[in-house]
C-alpha cells in the first residue's frame, strides 16, 4: 500500500492542469479523503513551491459552507505538494453533462448552490478564477461543490501590473473578457469574473454538449487544438454575444435565460455586480430542485492553461493539453515528511482573527431593494442606465404578473430607474404613495423596500431612420450580416456571421471641424498648407488620435463604433433575407466601383456630405472614402483567421474607409482595415504628400435603446 504520510493511496479520481488527485484512506479516522498532488511535473520549481504557500493562505480563510469542498490539511512529502480534501462520492459536472443537457429545474438547482458557494468566498474578499464543469462536484444526494482554489486569489492581490496577463492561468472556455485583456474591465470588480465563468456554465449545462457545440460553431470550426484560442478571441470580441436560451430553446424559462445572460455580458456595467444579487433573483424563479446523477468519465478539453499559451506566444508551449498527463505514485515518491506541526495553529489563528475583524461579514445583506409592479410582459427595469432585475416568478406556486425586483441597490446613493415596457416606450412610475417618481429618483437605507407602481406605458417609439442628436444620425436595425471578405487581404478573412443583436443610429457625416471644435475640443492639427484644403466648418476633422475620437464621442452623449457597427453600416443590404454575400456591397454604394461617388486620389478631402452618390444603403455618407475613420476595436485576427500578422492581439486601434489620396479602388472597399496607435495623430512633415495622420476623422453611433438619447428624442419631440 502506498503512502504519503499517514494516507493510504488508493487511486487516480481526477486529474488536469493543475495537478493530480487521489482517492485516500486514513487509516486512524477509517474515511476517506481526496488527497490532491500538486503540479506533479515542477517538483523543485520554486514558482510551484510559491504557488503552493498561496493556495495554503487562500484556503485557511476559506469559510464551511456546504457547497464548498472543505480542505483538511496540507503537507509536503518527498519535495511534492499535497492537499488532503473532504472525498465527495458521486461523480463531477463535466462528466454528468457529458451525459447530455441537464434538465431546467436541476441545473437551476445547481446554478444556485453554486452562486450561494460563490457568495461565501466573494465575501471572505477571495475569486476562485477557474469555475468551469470539471471544479464542479456531485455527491449522490444531488448537491453541488466548488473544488479547487489552486490560481483563486484575493482581491488587490492578482499578480502583476494593471494590464498584465503574463503568466495568467485561464480555462480559455469559461475566462471573462476582462481576464484575458484587463481593458476590458473598467469600473468592474474581481467577482464578476466568477459570474462571468458561472454563467457559461449554466449556458453549457442547459444545452447540453452537442447543443452548445452547434450554437458555438465558429468557436469549434478548426481542429480540437485550435479551440482554446478560438475562444479566447471570442470572448474578447464584443460585437458577439450568445443567443438568448429562450430563443435557442423555448423550453427554458424566459426569466432564467434572461438572467445567465446577464451573467455572461461582456460588458461588465450589465453583468451581475455581485453573486448575491444573482442568487436572489435566481431564488425567485423558484424552479430549483436537487437530483441524484451517476458518474461517468471525464473529457480532457477544459485543462486549466497560462494564457500565453493559448496565444502562441510561449517558448515551447506545445498543445495545451501536454500538462494534463498524470504521474501515478511510486514507493519512492511517497516517502518524506509533513509541514512542521506549528504552521497550522499560526494559519488557524490568523483565520480566527479575521473573523473577529470582520463580525457579520458573511451573513450581512446590504443595499436595499425596489419592487416594481403592474409592468407589461418582457418589461426591462433599468438603474443606473445598466439593466437590472429580472422579470418572473415570485416563488414556486406563484406567478405574479408584472413584478420585477432588484436587489442590493446602493443606500443613501440616489438610484435612476426607468422602466421599458415589452412593446416598447417608456412607463410612467409611481411611488405607493401615488406621487410620481422624482427626477432624482430612488434613495433608501439598507434593508429596506421601496414599491414602484408602473401606472401606464407611452406607445413605443417610432423607428425613425434619420434622427437629430448632435449631428444628423441613420438608423442601423438590428440582424445578423456578413462581416469579412474571403476574396479580401488575409486580415479581412474568413467571411463569418456576425449577429448585431439590436438597433443603433451611426452618423450620418464624418464629425466636422464644427462639430468638434464646437464641443470645446482644440483642433489637433493645423491643416491651412495642406493644399486645397481649409479649416472650413463642413470639412472632416483630421489628425485626431483615437483618444481624441473617443473624448468628443463621450462628450456629446455617444461613442466610437465597433468595427462591425462601422461595416455593417456600410456594406449590408437592408433588405437582405439571409447572411448570404450576395446581400453585401463592396462598395458602399454597390458592387461596382464609381470614381464620381468617392473622393480619392486627390489632395485633401471634400465637405463631408457633397457625394450624395456615395452614401450607404443605410443612408450614411463617405464611408469608402474622404478620411480614414477610426473605430472602437483593437486590431485583431477574424474568428479562425489563418492569418499571421505581429500586430494582432496588441495596442493598435482599427481604421476602416478609405482616404481621399488612396489611389487603388481596391484600397476603397468596405472590408478593408488599416490599423493606428491610439496616440498616432501628429502631423508630420510629409503632409504635402498626403501622408502622416492628416488622413484620420472618425464618426459616432449611438444603440437605440440608449437612456440619454431616448430623453433627448422626447425632448425634441422628434418620438412621442
Amino acid at each position: 500500500m502506498e503512502k504519503v504520510d499517514k494516507y493510504e493511496v488508493l487511486e487516480i479520481v481526477g486529474q488536469g492542469g493543475m495537478g493530480v488527485v487521489y482517492k485516500a484512506f486514513h487509516p486512524h479516522l477509517k474515511k476517506y479523503v481526496a488527497l490532491k498532488e500538486i503540479c506533479p511535473e515542477n517538483v523543485g520549481d520554486p514558482e510551484s513551491a510559491a504557488r503552493f504557500e498561496r493556495e495554503i493562505a487562500i484556503l485557511a480563510r476559506l469559510p464551511a459552507h456546504p457547497n464548498l469542498v472543505m480542505v483538511r490539511d496540507a503537507l509536503v512529502w518527498n519535495g511534492k505538494h499535497y492537499l488532503v480534501m473532504d472525498f465527495i462520492e458521486g461523480s463531477d459536472l463535466k462528466r454528468v453533462m457529458q451525459q447530455g443537457r441537464i434538465g431546467v429545474a436541476r441545473a437551476a438547482g445547481w446554478l444556485e448552490q453554486i452562486l450561494s458557494g460563490l457568495e461565501a468566498i466573494h465575501r471572505r474578499g477571495i475569486t476562485h478564477r477557474d469555475l468551469k464543469p470539471g471544479n464542479i462536484l456531485i455527491d449522490l444526494e444531488g448537491s453541488a461543490y466548488i473544488s479547487d482554489f489552486g490560481i483563486a486569489e484575493s482581491l488587490g492581490n492578482q499578480g502583476g501590473r494593471p494590464g498584465e496577463t503574463s503568466g495568467v492561468m485561464v480555462t480559455a472556455k469559461y475566462a471573462a473578457p476582462e481576464v484575458i485583456d484587463p481593458r476590458l474591465g473598467r469600473g468592474g470588480s474581481q467577482p464578476q469574473v466568477d459570474i462571468y465563468a458561472a454563467g457559461m456554465l449554466a449556458y453549457e449545462m442547459l444545452l447540453g454538449p452537442d447543443r452548445f457545440r452547434q450554437v458555438f460553431s465558429g468557436v469549434y470550426l478548426g481542429s480540437p487544438g485550435e479551440a482554446g484560442a478560438a475562444w479566447i478571441r471570442w470572448h474578447t470580441d464584443l460585437s458577439r454575444s450568445a443567443p438568448n436560451l429562450n430563443q435557442v430553446d423555448p423550453q427554458i424559462p424566459g426569466p432564467l435565460a434572461t438572467l445567465i445572460e446577464r451573467m455572461m455580458s461582456k460588458d461588465v456595467g450589465v453583468r451581475y455586480r455581485d453573486t448575491a444579487e444573482a442568487g436572489r433573483d435566481l431564488k425567485e424563479c423558484g424552479i430549483m430542485s436537487q437530483q441524484r446523477m451517476e458518474p461517468i468519465r471525464a473529457q480532457a478539453d477544459d485543462v486549466t492553461v497560462q494564457l500565453d499559451r493559448l496565444r502562441g506566444n510561449q517558448p515551447g508551449g506545445g498543445s495545451p493539453t501536454s500538462i494534463n498527463k498524470p504521474k501515478k505514485p511510486t514507493g519512492s515518491g511517497l516517502t518524506g515528511r509533513a509541514l512542521p506541526k506549528w504552521v497550522w495553529p499560526v494559519v488557524a489563528a490568523l483565520g480566527l482573527l479575521l473573523l473577529l475583524i470582520l463580525p457579520g461579514l458573511l451573513y450581512s445583506q446590504p443595499g436595499f431593494t425596489i419592487v416594481v409592479k403592474g409592468a407589461p410582459p418582457n418589461s426591462q427595469v433599468l438603474v443606473d442606465d445598466a439593466l437590472r432585475g429580472i422579470p418572473g416568478f415570485e416563488g414556486p406556486d406563484t406567478n405574479p404578473a408584472g413584478l420585477i425586483r432588484v436587489h442590493g441597490l446602493k443606500a443613501s446613493v440616489h438610484h435612476a430607474v426607468a422602466v421599458k415596457c415589452g412593446g416598447g416606450g417608456d412607463a410612467t412610475l409611481y411611488l405607493d404613495s401615488g406621487s410620481s417618481l422624482s427626477s432624482e429618483g430612488v434613495v433608501a437605507e439598507d434593508g429596506q423596500e421601496i414599491n414602484l407602481a408602473v401606472r401606464n406605458c407611452a406607445p413605443p417609439a417610432q423607428d425613425k431612420a434619420e434622427i437629430e442628436y448632435n449631428g444628423k444620425m441613420r438608423l442601423v436595425a438590428k440582424g445578423a450580416f456578413l462581416m469579412g471578405d474571403d476574396q479580401g487581404q488575409p486580415n479581412e478573412r474568413p467571411a463569418h456571421v456576425v449577429n448585431l443583436d439590436y438597433d443603433y443610429y451611426i452618423d450620418k457625416y464624418e464629425v466636422t471641424n464644427l462639430q468638434f471644435g464646437g464641443a470645446g475640443l482644440k483642433l489637433p492639427v493645423d491643416l491651412k498648407k495642406l493644399p486645397g484644403y481649409s479649416t472650413r466648418a463642413d470639412y472632416p476633422v483630421l489628425g485626431v488620435s483615437w483618444y481624441d475620437a473617443r473624448s468628443y464621442c463621450e462628450k456629446v452623449g455617444k461613442k466610437l463604433p465597433t468595427e462591425a457597427e462601422w461595416e455593417k453600416a456600410a456594406s449590408w443590404d437592408p433588405k437582405a433575407a439571409d447572411t448570404s454575400v450576395s446581400w453585401k456591397n463592396s462598395w458602399s454604394w454597390g458592387k461596382s466601383f464609381d470614381p464620381s461617388r468617392v473622393t480619392f486620389n486627390a489632395n485633401s478631402p471634400a465637405p463631408v456630405s457633397q457625394l450624395e452618390g456615395g452614401k450607404s444603403a443605410y443612408g450614411v455618407y463617405d464611408l469608402t472614402g474622404n478620411v480614414g475613420e477610426w473605430v472602437e476595436d483593437n486590431y485583431d485576427r477574424y474568428p479562425n483567421s489563418q492569418a499571421s500578422d505581429g500586430n494582432f492581439g496588441g495596442d493598435f486601434r482599427v481604421l476602416r474607409g478609405g482616404t481621399y489620396f488612396m489611389r487603388s479602388q481596391d484600397d476603397l472597399r468596405t472590408t478593408r482595415r488599416g490599423y493606428a496607435p491610439p496616440d498616432f495623430h501628429q502631423a508630420t512633415q510629409n503632409q504635402q504628400k498626403g501622408q502622416g495622420s492628416s488622413y484620420i476623422g472618425f464618426r459616432c453611433a449611438v444603440r437605440k435603446d440608449n437612456q440619454q438619447l431616448q430623453q433627448h428624442l422626447r425632448n425634441t419631440s422628434q418620438i412621442k
